[in-house]
C-alpha cells in the first residue's frame, strides 16, 4: 500500500554522484516548495531542440508588507522551478501530478514520479522595493539555487548569472553582471546585497541559472531557470 506523505513534509529524491569540479557524495535533498507554492503558481509547458520538456512553475510570495506607519520597505520572493522530462510519459506524469496538487491540495506518495526521471532546476531570488524620486526602485538581496537529478543522470556544469542593469538615485547609470560557478546545492549568494537600487523601469534586475545535464549513455542538455525582479 502507497505511503501517503505530504508535500508539505519533507519530498526525498536520491541524487546521482556530480561530475562537477568537487566530488559530491550521493544525499538525500528537500524539494524547495510547497504546497501553497505549487497552488498558486503559473504552469508553462515548453518543448526543447533537444528533445526535452521544460515544465516550470513560477510565482511571488510576499515576504514583508510593511503599514502605512512602518518604515519597513516591502519585500517578496520569486521562485522559478523546472522539472526536464525526456519523455511523453516523463511530462503526463509530472504534469499530471502537478495538476493533482493545485486541484484539490494533493498528495504525493513515496513512489511518485512527481521529478520524471530526469533533473529539476530551481532558483529564487528574495528582494525589497522602496520609493524614490524617480519612481519605484528594487534591490536582490540574496538567490538560492538547487538542482536535483535522478539516477543515470548527473550535473556537469552549473552557473548563476547575477544581472543589475538600469539607473540608480543613488549611484545613477548602473551596469553590473556576475557570473558564478556553483559546486554545491543548495547555494546561496547574497552579492548583489551589496549592489545598489535600481529603477524598475529599467532593464533588468535578477538571475538567472544554466545548468547542464548529462545522461548515462553521454548525451548532454543545457537548460536555464530564471527569477527576475523585472526584465523590461
Amino acid at each position: 500500500m502507497k505511503k501517503h506523505l505530504s508535500i508539505l513534509m519533507v519530498v526525498l529524491m536520491v541524487i546521482s554522484a556530480f561530475s562537477l569540479p568537487m566530488n559530491v557524495e550521493a544525499v538525500e535533498y528537500t524539494l524547495p516548495v510547497d504546497t501553497s507554492f505549487v497552488d498558486s503558481s503559473q504552469l508553462s509547458v515548453t518543448p526543447c531542440n533537444d528533445g526535452f520538456t521544460e515544465i516550470t512553475l513560477t510565482g511571488i510570495e510576499e515576504l514583508a508588507i510593511p503599514s502605512t506607519r512602518s518604515s519597513i520597505d516591502p519585500s517578496y520572493k520569486a521562485t522559478s522551478l523546472t522539472f526536464l522530462a525526456e519523455t511523453e510519459e516523463e511530462k503526463s506524469n509530472i504534469l499530471s501530478r502537478i495538476g493533482e496538487i493545485k486541484s484539490s491540495g494533493g498528495t504525493v506518495y513515496d513512489d511518485d514520479w512527481f521529478f520524471g526521471s530526469s533533473c529539476y532546476i530551481y532558483i529564487s531570488v528574495t528582494y525589497t522595493t522602496r520609493s524614490a524620486s524617480n519612481g519605484t526602485e528594487a534591490r536582490v538581496n540574496s538567490v538560492t539555487t538547487q538542482h536535483s537529478v535522478n539516477s543515470g543522470t548527473s550535473v556537469s556544469n552549473a552557473v548563476l548569472h547575477l544581472a543589475c542593469i538600469g539607473t540608480s538615485s543613488d549611484s545613477g547609470v548602473t551596469n553590473l553582471e556576475e557570473d558564478v560557478t556553483v559546486t554545491t546545492t543548495p547555494y546561496t549568494n547574497t552579492l548583489m546585497n551589496s549592489w545598489p537600487y535600481i529603477h524598475t523601469g529599467g532593464p533588468c534586475l535578477g538571475a538567472n541559472y544554466t545548468v547542464t545535464a548529462t545522461r548515462s549513455s553521454g548525451s548532454s542538455s543545457t537548460h536555464t531557470v530564471s527569477a527576475t525582479v523585472f526584465a523590461n
